[in-house]
């Protein structure tokens, strides 16, 4: 989950003001929940292998 969130995206997503949100990830999550400025809620989907 740590190199997921690494990557640029969520890097990009952060610096326009994202931020993490606690949530129960499986194991072998592919997506990390973000919340907006505005605390609305979003997915982002690793889509690589």
């Amino acid at each position: 989950m740590r190199a997921f969130w690494g990557c640029a995206a969520g890097g990009r997503l952060e610096a326009l003001g994202a931020t993490r949100v606690e949530w129960d990830y499986p194991q072998d999550a592919d997506f990390i929940v973000l919340a907006d400025p505005d605390g609305n809620l979003f997915c982002v989907i690793n889509t690589r292998d």
